[in-house]
Parts: C-alpha cells; sequence; structure tokens
C-alpha cells in the first residue's frame, strides 16, 4: 500500500540532506521566532520585524519548507502534517496576518517536525 506522501508529495530531497539543510531553520523558527502579536501593524525595518510569525511570510516560508519534509516523516506525523497543510493552509487568508490561534497551531506542528528531525 502507497502511503499519502507517495501519491502526492515528491522526495525532491534526502532525508540526510534535508536535515543538514533545513533543521537550522525549524531550529531557529521554534527557538527565535516570536509568537507573540504585536501591539500595532507591523512594517518593514522595526526590530524584530521578520521574526514575528503572524507575517503571511513565515507561513509561507513554514509551509513550502514542510512541503519537502513530508516525504521523509512516519506516520502519524506525516499524517498530521499532510492535514495540517491541506486543511489549514488552504483555509487561510492570505491577505490578513495570521492570528494567536493560527500561531499556535503552526507552532505546535513546527515543534513536533523539529523534534523529530533532531532524533533523525
Amino acid at each position: 500500500m502507497e502511503s499519502r506522501s507517495e501519491n502526492k508529495y515528491l522526495l525532491l530531497i534526502d532525508l540526510e540532506t534535508f536535515k543538514k539543510e533545513f533543521l537550522p531553520f525549524f531550529q531557529e523558527w521554534r527557538d527565535t521566532y516570536i509568537d507573540d502579536l504585536p501591539d500595532h501593524r507591523l512594517e518593514p525595518g522595526e526590530p524584530n520585524y521578520h521574526k514575528y510569525k503572524c507575517r503571511t511570510n513565515w507561513f509561507h516560508m513554514f509551509e513550502k519548507t514542510l512541503l519537502l519534509a513530508i516525504p521523509h516523516m512516519p506516520d502519524p506525523l506525516q499524517s498530521e502534517v499532510i492535514d495540517y497543510v491541506e486543511n489549514v493552509f488552504t483555509q487561510l487568508d492570505w491577505s490578513k496576518f495570521r492570528t494567536k490561534e493560527e500561531i499556535a497551531t503552526a507552532t505546535i506542528i513546527l515543534n513536533k517536525v523539529t523534534a523529530w528531525l533532531e532524533q533523525q
């Protein structure tokens, strides 16, 4: 029986290379990016502007990197991430900053994927 990743998510990079190239990003996103919502609309050039997860660009980076990781993931993590990508990302209004709930859900997935990669 084929896994879900073999049907839709292409293996574009081997796990060893993926881990070498992308684990630092997952760790940085987990350890240094900001989950809190700012008390004002962020503008480019502000301190830590690029470190806020509420920015749409952070969600785009996160989604695209997850898509590369999916073929390597074991179940049930793979199924959880596929569900997140296919059901959460497709429902986002990309013209707006993310909500606290959307950030919290992304952070849960981020933590799980980072922990898995660190064990590889």
